[in-house]
């Protein structure tokens, strides 16, 4: 799901030709955190997933992608809180994907 208000302030602030480099820059991101989530689970290192699931959140949120922002936060507050388990992250992060490439369809199209 896209804030779509929050889209357009953003687009009226920076014009068009920053806009889509400013999601231009926020695909390139989500694609590297969700590389170094899966990196970070062959590692079983909870504390690298905790820090992507808040970049992810924080990126996403900041452009409007409140989908994909809800899901990391709630692996970052898991992790935090030693309530995440392994066995669950790929799915957790598989699901993270497909919000990101929802999101990008929509940003295409925004």
């Amino acid at each position: 799901m896209i804030d779509k208000g929050r889209l357009n302030v953003l687009r009226d602030a920076l014009g068009d030709g920053d806009f889509a480099e400013v999601v231009a820059a926020f695909t390139q991101s989500i694609s590297t955190i969700l590389e170094e989530m899966s990196k970070a689970l062959a590692e079983e290192d909870m504390e690298a997933l905790e820090r992507q699931a808040h970049s992810a959140k924080s990126a996403s949120a900041n452009l409007g992608v409140m989908g994909l922002s809800e899901q990391a936060r709630e692996m970052e507050e898991l992790a935090r809180r030693g309530e995440l388990e392994f066995a669950e992250v790929p799915e957790r992060i598989a699901a993270m994907r497909q919000a990101f490439e929802r999101a990008r369809v929509e940003l295409d199209t925004a």
